[in-house]
């Protein structure tokens, strides 16, 4: 007996042995916006759950995505969620906060001694979930098959703006954050036309994941919301800390930050070997 679309849809987030496989469906697939929803529709519990899908008659779709900042299981999950809709080709465009046009991903990819993929991998696990250096979007654009394109679309001087306020704790900070959202998205549409795609996701802090909605739904554009789930305990105080010492990416600090790769890689084959 032929299965459905619906029969399959569990096994899409059975990854990664039926990955290939979703992949060309997914390339084959024309409507890609229904497909989507639906693959959204069956995202496991304990990866994530949806907390708002809603459709509206406009062509885009915005995928919303989000982890509590300070906890390590949450930050893997959402990892994983990006992971799959990444390697199977469901969602290849992501606009990131935190920076500011391209992201320097690529030279993560080309470290020396990282051309194998369970080493980079390991790498940057490491740096994500116990250093806590980088957010899922990172990790999923260094470690996939596949290269995605993450973009950053801050704002660059407004987002240091808020971060000085942040850190200053100035009482008009919120009225800064507020500045922030519409930039956000006026940045991602910008690149959507540019690519000429209609689908993306957007990786956000939980405040703008729920401010985002809201602006969503004031402009009657189709989004949803996926925010990774969490277990365990957190790390209460670490976010103040990385908002503290974050700087936008550039091609320095990025190459400051493989140099530390770098290190951990060297210590992780000598302690194989």
């Amino acid at each position: 007996m032929k299965k459905s679309l619906n029969d399959l849809l569990p096994s899409f987030w059975k990854q990664p042995e039926y990955t290939n496989a979703w992949r060309l469906y997914v390339e084959s697939m024309k409507d890609k916006r229904l497909l989507l929803n639906l693959v959204l529709r069956h995202l496991p519990e304990k990866l994530g759950y949806v907390d708002f899908l809603q459709e509206f008659s406009d062509e885009l779709f915005i995928v919303l995505f989000s982890h509590d900042l300070e906890n390590e299981v949450s930050k893997v999950n959402e990892a994983r969620v990006l992971s799959i809709l990444a390697e199977t080709g469901t969602i290849k465009f992501f606009g990131a906060e935190g920076g500011a046009g391209k992201l320097y991903i690529e030279l993560y990819r080309e470290v020396p001694d990282a051309a194998d993929p369970f080493i980079r991998r390991n790498a940057a696990m490491e740096f994500m979930q116990k250093k806590f250096l980088f957010a899922p979007i990172e990790y999923v654009a260094i470690t996939s098959k596949n290269p995605i394109l993450v973009w950053g679309i801050e704002d660059e001087e407004l987002y240091l703006t808020a971060l000085n306020k942040h850190n200053a704790r100035t009482s008009d900070y919120w009225d800064v954050i507020e500045r922030r959202l519409p930039i956000l998205f006026k940045n991602l549409f910008a690149k959507m036309r540019e690519l000429d795609i209609t689908i993306a996701g957007m990786n956000v802090s939980p405040y703008n994941f729920y401010r985002g909605h809201d602006w969503l739904l004031e402009k009657q554009i189709t989004h949803a919301g996926v925010f990774a789930s969490s277990v365990g305990r957190s790390r209460r105080g670490w976010l103040d800390k990385q908002l503290r010492e974050f700087k936008l990416s550039s091609s320095e600090e990025t190459q400051k930050e493989i140099s530390k790769i770098q290190e951990e890689i060297s210590k992780w084959k000598s302690a194989k070997s």
